[in-house]
């Protein structure tokens, strides 16, 4: 097979591979609400990955017409839109499409842009640089989404040296690079701010509640009537077309970054999109799958992959360092699940007897 056929051969899986998805993480909602809860199901596609708006029918002040229902939900992707057109490396004409051009300094940033820029800073620091969304030359380079191949080590090493958060300053209006070939990459922290920002829309409508699903992103807005959680499955990385076990959450955001998620093979090595900012490659530490709960969207999303990046132990440490307020599923290469101090069985059920969990241990 011809690379250039190889290549369409990859990017036709990688979108298949979004599409069973979105799929499972729709169909794992379906059908576990227990009345009175009615929804309407508004479906679309943004920010690469497909996206689900479960709405209430039952409003704050009565029931709510399919109309207005629509209206909301078109709102809630047009929010999508601008976000993507702000954050996306992928938006050709977009932002960040601008600031990784061949530029020293990018006048009049949008607040967007800012506010995602200053918040991966920040988790940058925190993590101490387990996220770093300095990594578009190693994405590019790698190339994932459209099937490789595998770089060389000197390609890698070149890439490396432009990047580093030192290559960016980010002030009030603007953003300078220290290093014109520097670029971001903001896909490990833009789906987890891009659901938070359709959540702060639907506490100024009508909605009651909401469940929103964006990629591997699930934003859970209000409170049902019953006061339960919703039911949400946990793929198996293994065979991502099944569920592994569930979550029950009554509210926040749940995040799952994976090694199954995006990835190309070759000779017989499947490399995945999850890059290490210290070795420039796909993360190789024994972990498949993250999940993380919290109650701000964009960090639920940045440290999915940061403790992936991490790897389970210093993942744990991490955690219980108490720097950053969040709860997290750990799946391993060798089939043990994970869960922090504060999962039990009344938040994570796990249902497939191929895995084992792990019994927690004392500080």
């Amino acid at each position: 097979m011809s690379s250039e056929k190889s290549g369409k051969t990859m990017r036709i899986i990688a979108v298949c591979a979004l599409v069973l998805a979105a799929v499972l993480l729709v169909l794992s909602l379906t059908g576990v609400f227990n009345p009175p809860a009615k929804y309407k199901d508004f479906n679309y596609f943004a920010m690469d990955t497909y996206v689900t708006f479960r709405l209430s029918e039952e409003g704050k002040n009565g029931r709510l017409s399919e109309n207005y229902l629509k209206e909301v939900a078109d709102k809630c992707a047009g929010i999508l839109a601008s976000v993507e057109y702000s954050i996306s490396s992928h938006a050709e004409k977009g932002e960040v499409a601008s600031l990784n051009s061949d530029v020293n300094v990018m006048v009049g940033a949008s607040e967007t842009l800012l506010a995602v820029l200053n918040t991966s800073e920040r988790i940058s620091k925190l993590t101490d640089g387990a996220f770093d969304y300095t990594l578009g030359p190693l994405t590019e380079l790698w190339n994932v989404s459209g099937g490789g191949p595998k770089p060389s080590a000197k390609d890698i090493s070149y890439a490396m040296s432009h990047t580093g958060t030192d290559k960016f300053r980010i002030g009030e209006k603007a953003i300078q690079k220290t290093d014109k070939i520097a670029k971001v990459d903001l896909g490990a922290i833009g789906k987890g701010y891009a659901t938070q920002a359709v959540l702060e829309y639907l506490s100024t409508t009508d909605v009651s509640y909401a469940v929103v699903s964006l990629g591997g992103n699930i934003g859970i807005y209000g409170e049902k009537p019953d006061g339960k959680g919703y039911r949400i499955g946990l793929r198996d990385p293994s065979s991502p077309d099944a569920v592994m076990g569930y979550f029950e959450i009554r509210s926040g955001f749940v995040s799952v970054s994976g090694d199954y998620e995006r990835f190309f093979e070759e000779d017989g090595v499947r490399y995945h999109h999850i890059i290490d900012p210290e070795t420039g490659s796909p993360a190789d530490n024994g972990l498949r799958s993250v999940a993380v709960l919290a109650s701000n969207g964009p960090a639920a999303d940045a440290l999915s992959t940061a403790l992936f990046v991490m790897g389970e132990e210093k993942a744990m440490e991490f955690y219980r360092s108490h720097v950053i307020d969040f709860e997290a599923v750990f799946v391993t290469s060798d089939g043990r699940v994970i869960t922090t101090d504060r999962i039990d069985s009344s938040v994570f059920e796990l249902s497939n007897h191929n895995y084992k969990l792990t019994e927690k241990t004392k500080d």
